[in-house]
């Protein structure tokens, strides 16, 4: 309720204060009806007088700094008769091509509200123009000051590339062609583009502006967005038709050049820059998913032969994983083979299903075939290896009769592998859409085991410890 009344008194507030009104005639400032100051116009500033012909002070609406430096707003600048300046922007803004409208409507709001159906405020009067403020002209002109620093520097690079554009709008580096600018204009509008472009036509940088002089100024200048897709202003004017002629056209290619943007070479950066965020791309996504890559070892071939080098075993194809959705179709058995890179750079691959043996430092990859597994999404199951390739499963443990081993694409499901075999068998309850029922696990709980001493009802087969106490059991009364 209370935020209800606050809201009530500002708009109460705000319609007093906007309700005054104001109007010129013959001269004569009217409040309310009420006669309280006079106005003149004399080359675009207005001089404010009492009734009595006192001067009070000059007012104008303007875009343009002391300094003469233009912009696209509007505000007010104020002379008192004592000479003080002072600035201000507009306390209520109107759509009005009369300065004279805009400056009598801001005589009665704001900071110089010096007039009301009363008369005149004196007392305001004179303390706003007790001294000097010119805060929109100062920020301004300091902007251009930096503008104006930029473009020397610009400027004397340009003279020392010897750096141009001809009459057919070819950018030019001593007499020596790198480009070409070309103008494109929006039919029935004035709304532009200039396109830099190199020798083979690489679109280097374009810049859209206005060809209309009144909207567009240095300080607003265009917009230009280079081919690495960052975006510049271009503090300069359209000025001419005539390309090499045309301070902006001119200005775009000083620009590019003073920043490192050089048009012969644009092309190249592009294409490298783009090379290197592919393949940073890449290393982030090797690096992130559950590939070896690279790293030294050890493998035991089928024949009981070490082979020592550089090993990779590839789980995923990490283009495919960069892009989900690209559609790259590989028939890849990704984690079905290791590869070994030996001193001299030269890469061999061993198939898992050949019954061999990695090591990479503490860690140890066999070659199986997952039996039970078709729907743990690792592709190791003898339901989706149609062509009976085996996979490379990590061991957790192991014992002279067996392994247990997980997957590296589903490490929380465990196998158990005998020695002498190549199959490693799935003993949980995870089936297609549904859980596998007791009577499916005990039924490849003694497949896999084929040892009467051990009751698949004694055993957990969903954990890694459940796992353990099968192989140390079997291992116990069934290994030979």
């Amino acid at each position: 309720m209370k935020r209800i009344l606050l809201i009530f008194v500002l708009l109460v507030s705000c319609s007093i204060l906007f309700a005054q009104k104001v109007k010129v005639k013959k001269g004569i400032i009217l409040v309310d009806k009420n006669k309280v100051a006079k106005i003149e116009k004399n080359d675009g500033i207005y001089k404010v007088s009492d009734l009595n012909d006192k001067v009070l002070f000059f007012a104008e609406a303007t875009s343009t700094t002391i300094k003469g430096n233009k912009t696209n707003d509007l505000w007010l600048r104020f002379k008192g008769a004592n000479g003080n300046v002072r600035e201000i922007e507009q306390t209520k803004r109107i759509f009005s091509f009369s300065s004279e409208k805009i400056i009598t409507k801001n005589l009665v709001v704001g900071p110089a509200a010096f007039f009301s159906a009363s008369g005149i405020n004196t007392s305001l009067l004179n303390d706003f123009f007790s001294k000097k403020d010119t805060p929109i002209s100062d920020k301004i002109d300091s902007q251009y000051a930096t503008i104006k620093d930029r473009h020397q520097k610009e400027d004397k690079i340009a003279e020392e590339l010897k750096l141009y554009i001809n009459k057919n709008a070819e950018v030019c580096l001593d007499k020596k062609i790198v480009g070409k600018i070309l103008k494109k204009e929006e039919k029935n509008t004035s709304i532009a583009s200039y396109l830099v472009v190199d020798l083979k036509d690489f679109p280097v940088a374009v810049a859209h502006f206005n060809t209309k002089p009144h909207l567009m100024t240095v300080l607003r200048g265009a917009k230009l967005k280079t081919f690495d897709k960052k975006e510049h202003t271009i503090n300069e004017v359209y000025s001419s038709n005539a390309i090499n002629e045309d301070k902006l056209a001119n200005r775009i290619v000083k620009m590019l050049y003073a920043n490192d943007y050089k048009i012969e070479e644009a092309s190249d950066k592009y294409h490298s820059a783009a090379n290197q965020k592919n393949k940073d791309a890449y290393n982030k996504a090797l690096a992130n998913s559950i590939n070896i890559f690279d790293v030294e070892g050890y493998i035991i071939d089928k024949k009981g032969k070490k082979i020592e080098g550089i090993i990779s075993i590839p789980y995923e194809n990490i283009k495919a994983k960069m892009n989900p959705n690209s559609g790259i179709s590989d028939m890849s058995n990704y984690g079905g083979f290791v590869n070994v890179k030996n001193a001299e750079g030269k890469i061999k691959s061993y198939k898992a299903k050949h019954g061999v043996i990695v090591f990479i430092g503490d860690r140890i990859f066999v070659g199986a075939h997952g039996v039970g597994d078709g729907n743990l999404g690792n592709s190791s199951g003898s339901e989706l290896s149609l062509l009976g390739e085996s996979q490379f499963f990590e061991v957790d443990y192991q014992t002279k009769a067996g392994y247990i081993l997980h997957h590296p694409k589903s490490p929380q499901y465990y196998y158990i592998m005998l020695k002498g075999n190549d199959k490693a068998y799935y003993l949980g309850n995870k089936g297609f859409l549904k859980k596998k029922s007791k009577e499916k696990m005990e039924k490849l709980f003694n497949k896999a085991l084929n040892c009467s001493s051990l009751k698949f009802s004694n055993y957990d087969t969903l954990s890694k410890k459940g796992m353990i106490k099968i192989l140390d059991d079997y291992t116990s009364n069934c290994s030979k």
